[in-house]
């Protein structure tokens, strides 16, 4: 009896081990995050995709895990006014290259340029953004822009140890 009663509490805990559901956070239908999103254990971006990913979850903790050229790849600014970006950006070094901003359309508002759009209470360290191009276009057909790293911010954000090679054309 005690034997049968072991094996029946043994198939038990198996069973539920084996359906417990595992969770995976999913950049979009395709690619996978690595990471669980927090400081301690960030989601790791490798690629443009990962880069546009940043969008689904706005207060999340990301590190760059490879060097990424955006030359082709269709990058949206992360953030905007009702969604700023309020979460952590660990470049760890690595450099976001071949970004290029584009515009002809003529705004009453200030152009917005960057690879952060808005920010709130975000951290954002130790990145490289190299070769971006501004095409002069924004300039001449905007009364102003905001260019940067970050367009705008609420001055509650943190930034330290960004590189940032731009030519404007």
């Amino acid at each position: 009896m005690k034997l049968c009663l072991r094996f029946l509490i043994s198939m038990l805990v198996l069973l539920c081990i084996l359906i417990v559901p595992v969770v995976t956070i999913y950049a979009d239908d395709t690619n996978v995050l690595d990471g669980s999103g927090t400081l301690e254990d960030p989601f790791v971006i490798y690629t443009s995709e990962d880069l546009n990913a940043i969008s689904n979850n706005m207060n999340a903790s990301y590190a760059l895990g490879a060097n990424i050229s955006l030359s082709g790849a269709n990058f949206e600014a992360i953030g905007s006014s009702d969604v700023p970006f309020t979460g952590t950006f660990d470049g760890k070094g690595h450099s976001i290259s071949n970004l290029t901003f584009v515009t002809s359309e003529k705004n009453i508002e200030p152009v917005k340029v960057g690879l952060f759009v808005y920010t709130k209470g975000a951290t954002i360290h130790d990145v490289v953004i190299d070769n971006v191009t501004i095409d002069a276009t924004v300039l001449k057909t905007n009364n102003t822009a905001d260019i940067g790293i970050v367009s705008l911010n609420d001055l509650s954000s943190n930034f330290s140890n960004i590189y940032v090679n731009v030519s404007i054309k």
